[in-house]
């Protein structure tokens, strides 16, 4: 025998074989080629091989390409066995290993996305099918995909024949772009096996509904509605919407009706706040030591999210004739986002409230003692200013302490609006306990001086009973801070009557 065939080991493939020379035996230039030939294919069918373990494709066309690599290596095995047991015809064997080779390189089972070879509108694309037999649901979402591409080339015909301004005509065939987009997308998605074929064949069915209701929507209104996309690493997401009114339409189009420009007060203003919230949850995520990068794309997605749901309201309550179910929808989607907010906003102020309150109050309890301790040195009566006082810095340590319980007490559910602001009154949680223990000196100050006195049951404000009893001292301060609206009110009526006798004085 001039050659020696046999199964190669280790195996690159199964059915990998090898063909060489007997020893005695020098190749002609027929059997070179054929012995090239028959190599070539089998380093061809071992690369597939290994692509196809890294690619994401469908188990489907995977087990077709395995069938095919082993029809492939059956085939070249017979013709590597005719030239072993010989005699062959050498030119037909040739061109056979020839034929091998070049199905090898052409047909391998695949469904691949191709440009139009003869393009009826800007971007057409279709399916290609090679050496692959879908199955019913396949072949239903490759029928769906091109059903829906010949409807876009019916569209670009019939746009033409509509003598559209160059301007209209480009917004159509936008338009159709997008939808195209969203076809590659579903095709990307289907062919990596991320969804089944009926999934992606309704997915082609929201794209060409998408497109008709983008189409339709093209007869000029009064109200457009568009999404701003986010810019570098934004990117994927819409981050606000902008809502433009055209201008020049007849009347009575060229109004809004009292309805619309409510409701275009309360999507602009849930869109306020929608940012202001997710702007505040990014913040937090770069404000500390270490970044948390999941807590930024939290807050990217939220926005994303509601921006979303806010362009859809916007649509069909401005431009379209659903204000009435435009309102509605922003009504529950108030209602959806406190739900998925709220709990986490309160909290967290009143953690951040609770921190800065408890170490307001651990100063104020240190500078006490310190006070109380170590103002006076000698053994005789001490007469430092800080001794004398030191009840104040009691009363401060109770208002601190007030603070936080007033917003604990007071605060139940928050609004929506009150989401990106806890606070009412809109100061930082060191800002108000600060504002609260200054109203509550000057409190102090008006029992120290005796220009108010409070008696209830045994509790006395006079001042002798609030520099010398401590528990005195802190209970103002924690009714101060309690009840820190109504000590706002009190003290600054106490200053316009004080204020007024010195007008009124001789």
């Amino acid at each position: 025998m001039p050659f020696t065939i046999g199964n190669r080991n280790p195996a690159r493939i199964p059915g990998d074989f090898q063909i060489a020379p007997a020893q005695a035996h020098t190749p002609n230039d027929a059997e070179r080629a054929i012995l090239d030939n028959i190599a070539r294919a089998l380093d061809q069918l071992v690369a597939q091989a290994a692509a196809d373990t890294r690619a994401h494709v469908r188990d489907s066309i995977l087990q077709a390409r395995v069938a095919f690599r082993a029809a492939q290596i059956a085939v070249l095995r017979a013709v590597g066995d005719e030239l072993v047991n010989g005699p062959v015809d050498i030119a037909a064997t040739t061109d056979r290993s020839v034929e091998i080779a070049r199905r090898v390189n052409t047909s391998v089972p695949d469904v691949t996305l191709v440009d139009a070879a003869t393009p009826r509108f800007a971007g057409e694309v279709g399916i290609a099918v090679v050496n692959y037999m879908p199955d019913q649901a396949e072949q239903a979402y490759l029928d769906a995909h091109q059903e829906t591409i010949d409807g876009f080339a019916a569209d670009e015909a019939a746009d033409l024949r509509a003598n559209y301004l160059e301007p209209a005509l480009q917004a159509r065939r936008a338009q159709r772009a997008e939808a195209i987009d969203k076809l590659k997308e579903t095709f990307s998605f289907w062919k990596a096996a991320e969804v089944r074929s009926g999934v992606a064949a309704a997915n082609v069915s929201y794209a060409t509904g998408f497109y008709a209701a983008q189409r339709a929507r093209l007869k000029r209104k009064l109200f457009t509605v568009s999404a701003v996309r986010g810019t570098d690493r934004d990117d994927r997401y819409n981050v606000a919407l902008d809502i433009t009114v055209a201008d020049g339409l007849p009347a009575p189009n060229d109004q809004p009706t009292q309805d619309q420009r409510d409701l275009y007060v309360e999507i602009s203003r849930a869109e306020t706040i929608i940012d202001a919230v997710c702007r505040q949850i990014r913040a937090r995520a770069h404000s500390r030591w270490w970044p948390r990068e999941e807590d930024d794309q939290r807050g990217l997605r939220l926005l994303g999210e509601y921006i979303d749901k806010l362009i859809g309201i916007a649509r069909i309550g401005l431009e379209q004739p659903h204000t009435q179910l435009a309102k509605l929808a922003i009504n529950s989607l108030r209602e959806e986002f406190v739900a998925r907010e709220a709990r986490e906003i309160l909290n967290r102020y009143v953690r951040r409230l609770g921190g800065w309150s408890f170490s307001f109050a651990a100063v104020f309890l240190i500078m006490y003692v310190a006070a109380r301790n170590h103002a006076c040195d000698n053994a005789g009566p001490c007469d430092s200013w800080w001794y004398a006082h030191r009840s104040f810095l009691l009363a401060a340590t109770g208002a601190s302490l007030g603070t936080w319980a007033s917003f604990s007490v007071r605060q139940i559910n928050l609004t929506f609006e009150q989401l990106a602001t806890p606070e009412d009154q809109l100061l930082d949680a060191p800002l108000r306990v600060i504002f609260v223990v200054v109203l509550t000196m000057a409190a102090c100050l008006l029992f120290w001086t005796g220009a108010i006195n409070v008696k209830i049951g045994d509790l006395d404000t006079q001042a002798s009973w609030f520099a010398k009893t401590g528990s005195v001292a802190i209970l103002i301060g924690f009714f101060c801070g309690l009840s820190e609206r109504a000590l706002s009110s009190a003290i600054a009526g106490r200053a316009t009557a004080f204020i007024g006798g010195i007008a009124g004085g001789r």
